[in-house]
């Protein structure tokens, strides 16, 4: 439990109510001003014990009703709340019997020479539980009110993070194809033994690399990155694809401002990969061009075919 929570909660209701208290009992507390007895039998009568009634309406709210109300025992719920307005009665009748008698019990004010008449327990009672109803039908309406404002927030807290887990799901699935990939293309370089010894371990320390941005990456609490780290593992991409495709080496070019600039973990790596296969028997280098403009970013691969003849496939937007 967070009692600061529990303390800042109980605070601002109990903030609240007595407000309104004191806004009811403003008119009565300007014509009783230069009364004292007049002044305490506002403050017993309607602060006081509106204080009270203010108690008995927080616990019928947060502890009382909370269980039967969230299990739909509306049975259960209005004996509880009965059994505790019956409560906060009697102990208004104490604080009154022994602190206020003259103030909360005595039925007229006795004329000079009369003596006083004072309600019985069962005559105060009957006025308390009908105070401690009123307060208890406006604490199930509030109590109701809350229950569902918060089982709807909820259940669109639950859907959110539904479509959030399933998109970082594909995600990193799409992540999984990826390395994997590399993977198969990374056994042919350690199968042959001028390979493994050249490159083999440079290759698996950048693969390993990009796994572990892969994995970690993927958790920030925006989903991406600046992209001067995106450019650092992307860069650390090139070199794993120089090593596994010497014939065709890939140059980067950025464009445009970066600073401020953000993009998913890999959405540079992805993007080039999905746009490869369609240069797969073109021998020589690419030119992979990143455009960025405002938070924009786009992608062009240009390859060279003959002297002065460039042929560019677009990509459109990466990031918007």
């Amino acid at each position: 439990m967070n009692y600061y929570r529990e303390i800042n909660r109980y605070l601002i209701h109990g903030a609240i109510w007595m407000a309104l208290i004191f806004l009811y009992s403003f008119p009565s507390l300007n014509a009783s001003w230069g009364s004292g007895n007049g002044m305490r039998w506002v403050l017993v009568r309607n602060v006081l014990y509106g204080f009270i009634n203010f108690n008995l309406f927080y616990c019928l709210v947060f502890a009382v009703l909370a269980y039967p109300v969230k299990r739909r025992k509306y049975g259960l719920a209005l004996l509880l709340a009965f059994s505790m307005i019956f409560i906060f009665g009697v102990l208004k009748y104490l604080a009154g019997k022994y602190f206020f008698p003259d103030i909360i019990l005595q039925k007229m004010i006795a004329l000079i020479g009369m003596p006083k008449s004072y309600f019985t327990f069962w005559e105060y009672m009957r006025q308390a539980i009908k105070t401690g109803l009123g307060v208890g039908l406006l604490a199930f309406g509030y109590h109701l009110y809350l229950y569902y404002r918060n089982k709807q927030s909820g259940e669109e807290d639950i859907a959110e993070e539904l479509q959030l887990a399933n998109f970082r799901f594909k995600r990193m699935q799409k992540g999984s194809r990826f390395l994997l990939h590399h993977i198969n293309e990374l056994s042919p370089v350690l199968e042959d033994d001028r390979r493994r010894t050249e490159a083999g371990s440079e290759a698996i320390l950048l693969l390993s690399e990009l796994l572990r941005y892969n994995l970690y990456e993927k958790i920030t609490a925006d989903m991406t990155v600046d992209i001067n780290k995106e450019l650092y593992y992307f860069q650390q991409y090139l070199s794993l694809k120089k090593i596994l495709h010497p014939e065709q080496t890939l140059h980067l070019q950025v464009l445009g401002e970066t600073a401020g600039l953000k993009l998913e973990p890999m959405h540079l790596q992805y993007s080039v990969e999905e746009r490869l296969p369609a240069f797969r028997q073109y021998q020589g280098d690419l030119d992979v061009i990143l455009k960025c403009h405002g938070n924009r970013v786009g992608i062009n691969i240009l390859q060279t075919q003959a002297p002065g003849i460039l042929l560019e496939m677009k990509s459109g937007l990466l990031h918007d």
